[in-house]
């Protein structure tokens, strides 16, 4: 269902497989009533490396509707996005098979089956597993990503207003006691003619996600599968998977390119944030802008990845405030002193990218004598030795560096300085910044008297007990709020 390269605009994967009509909203004595239906499915989630997790789950759910637009990746499942989750004009019904832990949807942990109605705040949810018909009926834990064929039943009665939800592996008969079972009146949440089909989304951990079988009936039970005629699961070639598509975080592969294959990777990260805030039907706010979350391919193309605290909002309106996230060094100083993220806190956190990916350098290093890197950058470009700065590998080739390649080593990290300047009216937007990169414009000399200094930068990253450790990839990162 999820490609495992992804290309579509938001970097992330969106499996969304064409639904079929399925149901129509009966009649009965001038009441609506949900018709009675059983589905079974054999599903399978391969992580594309075993040990790292995967991303982000896949649901079956009753949509009024075969297209569902403007929907999200990651978190989302493909299913909602920010202003619509939770509307109760989505009449949507899902069973989610949910891999990572997201908070802000209250999940109890990052593998488990919740019944969703009209937003990803279940209304009943379980550790994923099935009932054993012995051993007193114990609760069997269930891995939703170790790669293996599930079978799941989704059975509801229009008479009794049960949804009954059954998850355990193919090679085991289907147990007599569901895994989820509440009362719900789907009659009360769906429109008058449904569709029946699957979701599926990642992040940017890199995840297959299969419907290997499916059978569903209205008023009746559906027709069981045949196991053993279903098509084989395609294993994912690890080395292959690696080279392929992998996280910067874990290779800092985008530390060892040459100038010209770091300028790229800029790039191409700047192309992907300017769609994001200006070209998109909404103004999408990334909110975790940082190397790590920057996906690169064998022929080091850059991708910017991971929505999981991306927020949306309509072109010219007004982002709310909401809580603060981020990661430690990324973070602009407003974001700390108001919690509301905005196009220009994106820019500030692209700005430190920059400075990270030419100086080969966290934002924040304890070992070094400048601990913040903005700091370190602004005071060598004080003293005129901005060149200084680039990482041992840049510095050995200066040397036979011409004047062109010089100036655009300067480019990016003047553009880092703007981008990250104390000041959010004095930093550019991404319009400009793609216009600078591209020399169809010469960007404003960065003004001294705006460059952050040591005392005022130890300020604005918030203080340590604002801040929690983050579960990510990025060992030394740490989110406020965060997943």
């Amino acid at each position: 269902m999820t490609r495992e390269w992804r290309s579509s605009p938001l970097k992330a994967s969106l499996g969304l497989p064409p639904p079929v009509p399925g149901l129509k909203i009966n009649s009965v004595d001038g009441k609506r009533v949900f018709p009675s239906f059983s589905t079974t499915f054999v599903i399978a989630v391969v992580p594309a490396e075993k040990g790292f997790g995967a991303g982000n789950g896949m649901s079956f759910l009753l949509s009024p509707t075969s297209q569902l637009l403007g929907v999200l990746p990651a978190q989302y499942l493909g299913l909602f996005n920010v202003s619509n989750n939770g509307n109760s004009s989505n009449n949507i019904t899902a069973i989610e098979f949910d891999t990572i832990q997201n908070a802000e949807f209250g999940d109890i942990n990052d593998n488990h089956v919740g019944i969703d109605v009209n937003g990803l705040v279940s209304v009943f949810s379980l550790p994923a597993g099935y009932y054993k018909d012995d051993d007193g009926g114990a609760l069997q834990s269930i891995n939703l990503i170790d790669g293996n064929p599930l079978q799941v039943w989704v059975e509801y009665n229009e008479t009794m207003k049960n949804l009954d939800v059954t998850l355990f592996p193919t090679s085991l008969k289907r147990p007599k006691r569901p895994l989820l079972s509440t009362l719900i009146d789907l009659s009360s949440v769906a429109s008058d003619s449904v569709y029946v089909g699957f979701s599926a989304a990642t992040g940017s951990i890199l995840t297959s996600q299969y419907v290997l079988g499916w059978s569903f009936k209205t008023n009746g039970q559906a027709q069981p599968l045949n196991i053993s005629a279903l098509p084989n699961l395609p294993r994912p070639n690890q080395s292959q998977n690696r080279s392929k598509f992998s996280t910067s975080a874990r290779l800092f592969s985008l530390f060892e390119g040459e100038g010209d294959t770091r300028f790229k990777i800029i790039n191409q990260v700047a192309s992907g944030l300017f769609f994001l805030h200006e070209r998109w039907t909404q103004t999408v706010l990334h909110r975790d802008i940082k190397a790590s979350n920057v996906l690169l391919d064998a022929d080091f193309n850059g991708k910017l990845g991971d929505f999981g605290l991306s927020r949306l909002y309509d072109h010219g309106s007004d982002p709310h405030t909401t809580r603060l996230v981020g990661t430690i060094g990324y973070i602009a100083p407003e974001l700390n002193r108001t919690g509301k993220a905005t196009k220009s806190t994106d820019v500030y956190a692209f700005g430190i990218f920059l400075l990270e990916v030419v100086c080969g350098r966290r934002p924040m290093d304890v070992r070094a004598e400048e601990i913040m890197l903005v700091d370190w950058v602004s005071e060598c470009f004080r003293e005129g030795r901005i060149l200084k700065v680039l990482d041992r590998k840049l510095q050995e080739i200066t040397a036979g560096f011409g004047a062109d390649e010089k100036e655009e080593m300067e480019l990016v990290l003047k553009l880092g300085l703007l981008c990250s300047l104390e000041l959010e009216r004095g930093r550019p937007n991404m319009g400009l910044v793609m216009r600078y990169l591209r020399r169809e414009e010469h960007p404003p000399e960065v003004p001294l008297a705006a460059l952050r200094s040591p005392s005022s930068t130890a300020t604005t990253q918030g203080s340590p007990n604002h801040f929690m450790s983050s579960p990510s990839l990025e060992s030394n990162s740490l989110l406020v709020c965060g997943r």
